[in-house]
């Protein structure tokens, strides 16, 4: 059990670990994508905890869509000029 005093920090905590977590694998798949094997290297990648193949290639799409790319440089640029005021 988490006393009450510390269940808000180690919320905190989860998320940004949960975060940087997520973001390290978005880099793989970037990286991976583009090497002369990436069908065995993106299967490679896939998480224990995803047992349906094509859940994780819809993932592995969604992240490398144009879409995605925007969408995370446009957050990328929010964030920035929020810690920057």
């Amino acid at each position: 059990m988490v006393d009450e005093a510390y269940k808000g920090l180690l919320l905190k905590m989860l998320g940004v670990r949960w975060r940087e977590a997520k973001s390290r694998l978005v880099s793989a798949i970037k990286v991976a994508s583009t090497c002369p094997d990436a069908s065995s290297r993106l299967a490679m990648l896939k998480p224990d905890t995803i047992e349906n193949v094509q859940e994780w290639n819809d993932f592995v799409k969604e992240k490398l869509s144009e879409k995605f790319g925007v969408t995370s440089y446009i957050l990328f640029i929010i964030i920035f000029l929020t810690i920057q005021i």
